[in-house]
Order: C-alpha cells, then structure tokens, then sequence
C-alpha cells in the first residue's frame, strides 16, 4: 500500500471490480488505474459513485493511516466516506460503523466509541448489538421518547403493538403512534418531577454488557491484533423493571384509545404503579365509562396495580366484599342437578361437539391468489396461535357454528377436562404475542370471538 500511496491517473473511465477481499493484485490493468482515479477524486472531497470493493480496498489503506499524516484526518475521512457511499452501498453499514469505533480505540482518538455510534444512529446507521444501539440512542441524553421508533419501542418493552388489528386499523395519519408516545412522554415527565430521572435512568439496569473484540474483523488489516474493549453498556436487553413498565403502559394506552373507540377487547399482563394509571386516566378520559368484562374479570381487576406504600387491609371491607360476592353467586346459582341436565341438553340441542383427540386437524394458510385486497389476511398468524390445540380449534368451530359468541357453561362442556380460565389464557396469551390482540374474550358471561379475525377463523377452518 506505501508503494502506491502517491499513484493517481488524470483520467479513466468506471471499470466493474467485485472482489471479497480486494487488493492491488487482484485488479486488471484497467481496474488499477479506475482506482487511482477515483481516489484522488475521494481525497479531494469528489466522492463518484464506484462498486463496493474499490470503497474497501481504500477503506483498508486508510485503517492503517496510508496517505494521512494524522489518526484524525485518517478518521474524518472515513466516516465520509460512510456518509457518502452508505445509500447507495448500505453493506457498509454492516463493518465501516463498527470499524471506526475500533479506529478510535486503537489510535486513542480523543472522543469515545460510544460518541460515534450515538452520530451514527443519528445518521440513520444500523447496529447489530442491541444493548449499544439503546445506549447509543440514549447516550448523549438528548433521546425523546416522542421521536423514538416503532421499533425501538418494541424491541425495548417486548410488546408488539404494531401487530394489532386495532393499530393497523385505527392508526390513520399516525394517530396511535403519536398517542402512544404522548402517553410515555407524559409518564417520563412526572418521573423527571418526582424523581428527577428520566423513565430509562429510573430503570436503569445495574448489569453491564461488555463489547470486546479484535479489531477491524472482516477487514485485511496488519496492525495491532489483541482484543480490544469497545465499550461497557448497560445490559438494557435484561432491564426486565424497565421492559415490563414500558410494555404495561403502552397496553394501558391502548386499552383507552380502545375504549374511546368502543372497540371490543383488552389487553391483559398490565403492572402499574396507582400513581401512573390515574395519570393516564386522565391524559386519555374515556366519555363512556362502562367497563367490559375481559376473561371473567374487569379491566381494572386485570391490573395489577403497585405501590410502595405498605399494604393495609380494611377487614370490614372485606366482609362487606365477601357478603356481596356471596349474594351474586347466590342469584346465578341454581339446583345442580337440573343445571348439568340443561347443560347437556343444550349441548344436544345446539350441536356442540367435544373435539376428537383421534382426527387430525389441517388448517388451510393458503390465500387465494383471486382473494380482494380487503378481505382478511392474518391466516398464518391465527394458525400460529391454534395450531397444535385440538381443544382450541374445536371451541373456535362451535364457536362459529353459534355466530362466533357461546354461554361459558356450555364452553366449558366441550373443553375435554380442562378449565375454560386456562384454554383462553393460553389462546389469548399467544394470540397478544403474535397478533397483538385476545381472538376470544367474556362478555356478560359469554364467550365472544374477536370480529376482526372472524374471517380469518372461518379460512381456516374450512
């Protein structure tokens, strides 16, 4: 490389170079003199467009500060080159951003690894370790929750919102996505009063995550070859306090905007402090204050509120609590033996069938290639949930078979032993994770399937 440090070309016309590992032998005579040419032009602040493999071979001159007089220059030359070629080479993204960390520990450059990551991600840069790309957004402590991406809300609460019916459907012009992010900009505000930390330092893990590694892997490089230490970041990735409170507040939020939508169904898994709810409760008022029942329970009973406050018990409360729990159980309650008679009477009489552990069960993903656009087309998805659960599958066809809603007696005589509590957590609990939303809920003691996902349902089981 030394001996071609000062070889330029006045002219030449683009010549197509692809090589895994590019280096002066492995260019023809007209490949070598397209180089020279256009790394003058590079040098000179010229950058004119050229395959990827001449890009690294004066990537690799560079690391080993070939034509520079100073690690710094060496440096800004680099990281222009990645803001120039990037677009149009976004495979630089995948070594250039990870080198020039490397560049800065290895020539002791005075600003840090983590300094250029945080520009880079700025920039638009993709970062393969995810522990440093949340630092790296939260490093210079100018991250705002209201500008951070679907993605990244997703990757640090674990919660898949995105997924939902409700979002895809009701997030017109960005509506749940502005409203979600208000609603935890509003939650990081009150901390910072209370507290004076913001949501992420509040949940701040204490375990590190060490970044270690030698230096300009992938690239040819004859320098220094020991393991370097790019950087200590927080183990955000095992942050559960922090995951869990961001998950369970953009559930609470949209179990809001749901109600304000009066759209059926909840989500459930939700940990809040007393303090956060009636703070969202009032940045997100609901005109109709009805609650439905979700899985035998309400909302507010799905909640697991938290405090740090000790916790006290009003016995009196509870007596009263129990008297009128009592007093319900009584008004449904009814002779047993006359209740299972009707039960399996009604079973009979509605064609309800308990499913057939023998027979195998196919579902059909396929999408008709002459399907309208509009129709439903979460196939794959719903199948996801229920494939593999005869149980689940059966209550869905009888479910259908009785315009999708059902009585919970009669569910549960269908269930082949198994709990009807225990049946739906499983359905809906694999339904939130992969679809965002429940498939069966509990109104009114009565099992209702999701419409949106009615006509996915039906596909399927056909």
């Amino acid at each position: 490389a030394k001996k071609f440090v000062n070889t330029t070309e006045r002219q030449a016309d683009p010549a197509p170079f692809k090589q895994y590992w590019p280096t002066y032998e492995s260019m023809n005579s007209a490949q070598r003199k397209w180089y020279f040419y256009w790394r003058s032009q590079v040098r000179h602040s010229s950058y004119l467009p050229t395959d990827l493999s001449y890009i690294f071979l004066h990537v690799y001159e560079v690391i080993h500060l070939i034509g520079f007089d100073s690690a710094e220059d060496a440096f800004e030359h680099l990281a222009n080159i990645w803001r120039r070629y990037r677009v149009k080479h976004p495979e630089l993204d995948s070594y250039l951003i990870d080198w020039l960390a490397d560049f800065i520990v290895v020539y002791r450059l005075p600003q840090t690894p983590m300094n250029w990551y945080s520009y880079a991600i700025k920039r638009g840069g993709h970062l393969t370790d995810r522990n440093l790309l949340i630092e790296a957004l939260l490093s210079d402590g100018s991250a705002n929750l209201m500008h951070l991406s679907s993605d990244m809300l997703e990757l640090i609460s674990g919660h898949k919102y995105t997924n939902s019916k409700f979002y895809q459907q009701h997030n017109n012009n960005g509506v749940i996505d502005r409203e979600l992010r208000r609603g935890l900009d509003i939650i990081d505000k009150y901390l910072r009063q209370k507290h004076g930390k913001t949501l992420f330092n509040y949940y701040r893990p204490v375990d590190v995550h060490q970044i270690k590694r030698y230096p300009f892997t992938g690239a040819i490089y004859e320098g220094k070859h020991g393991m370097i230490t790019v950087a200590n970041v927080p183990a955000w990735l095992n942050a559960s306090d922090l995951r869990n409170a961001m998950a369970s507040t953009l559930k609470y939020i949209e179990n809001r905007l749901r109600r304000q939508q009066n759209y059926r169904g909840t989500l459930k898994g939700i940990e809040l402090p007393s303090e956060w709810i009636a703070i969202l409760d009032s940045a997100f008022p609901v005109q109709d204050q009805k609650i439905r029942k979700q899985s035998d329970a309400s909302i507010e009973d799905r909640i697991t509120i938290t405090t740090d406050k000790p916790l006290v018990i009003d016995y009196a409360k509870v007596e009263l609590l129990t008297l009128e729990s009592d007093t319900v159980r009584n008004r449904l309650q009814v002779n047993e033996e006359s209740e299972i008679t009707a039960n399996k009477a009604l079973v009979t009489e509605n064609g309800l069938e308990k499913a057939d552990e023998r027979l195998p069960v196919v579902l059909d993903t396929e999408r008709s290639p002459d399907t309208p656009v509009h129709l439903p087309t979460e196939f794959e998805g719903v199948a996801k949930v229920i494939r593999g659960s005869k149980v689940a599958i059966n209550l869905l066809r009888n479910l259908r078979t009785n315009n999708w809603k059902m009585r919970s007696d009669l569910a549960q005589n269908i269930l082949n032993g198994e709990f009807l509590n225990v049946v739906l957590d499983r359905i809906n609990e694999r339904a939130i994770e992969l679809l965002g939303d429940q498939l069966i809920f509990i109104e009114d003691d009565e099992l209702i399937v999701t419409e949106e996902y009615r006509g996915e349902i039906e596909h399927l089981l056909n």
